[in-house]
């Protein structure tokens, strides 16, 4: 799990990468600037589990990435990887409005299109899409 001393500085250096300001990242995520700029020093994290998966796709991460966890490249544990995320899927989709649920889905495509090889889980993905929200597409 991340801790004070990489969290920050971890959003930081892809924030700049990427080019963008903390307003803007504020903005997608849905909180206040002040708040970003707290994140980046260490003085806080983000209060709600949706804040990690919005700061990730603004920042073209992995939640996983932007946590510190090691990142697996091997086939099972990428596949145990798609299998968590799909899950996480599932219960953001309760909750989640349409434009941040097609964003979510759009960060797990582009992870699924990058996964090799994967065409069981593929189908797995879109199977249970189709059931997750079917009117919402």
């Amino acid at each position: 799990m991340a801790t004070e001393n990489t969290f920050g500085p971890r959003i930081r250096k892809l924030r700049e990468e990427l080019g963008l300001t903390q307003d803007q990242v504020a903005d997608a995520v849905g909180v206040y600037m002040a708040q970003v700029s707290k994140w980046e020093r260490g003085l806080a994290f983000p209060s709600r589990p949706l804040y990690y998966n919005r700061l990730a796709i603004v920042l073209k991460t992995t939640t996983s990435a932007l946590l510190g966890e090691q990142v697996i490249e091997d086939p099972v544990g990428r596949m145990k990887q798609l299998c968590e995320v799909e899950e996480q899927a599932h219960s953001l989709a309760a909750n989640a409005s349409n434009e941040t649920w097609h964003q979510f889905l759009e960060a797990l495509q582009r992870l699924l299109k990058d996964s090799a090889g994967q065409d069981a889980a593929k189908e797995r993905f879109r199977e249970r899409e189709r059931r997750a929200k079917p009117g919402k597409r």
